[in-house]
């Protein structure tokens, strides 16, 4: 697994596996994480979108437009959360 820093506070986080299957426990893991910082009482929660691509030898800029395109609909779902 490597970390790579795209802006201020866009990171990629590139896994090697064969299927989705192997991002589960990863996934669940930060998903743990997030929710035991938010039961810290701390004024505001935190909350991250991300998105899931998976690449094969296709084009790294459709790789990386999808993975986008993931992570913001992620992002509109969580703003559609805190507006009810």
């Amino acid at each position: 697994m490597s970390l790579h820093m795209t802006s201020s506070v866009s990171f990629i986080i590139l896994k090697q596996t064969d299927s989705a299957d192997g991002l589960s426990p990863y996934l669940e893991r930060v998903e743990r994480g997030l929710a035991e910082y938010n039961r810290g009482g701390r004024p505001y929660p935190l909350s991250i979108s991300y998105g899931v691509s998976f690449f094969n030898q296709g084009s790294v800029d459709a790789f990386l437009r999808e993975m986008d395109e993931k992570m913001y609909a992620m992002k509109a779902g969580h703003h559609q959360d805190t507006a009810r």
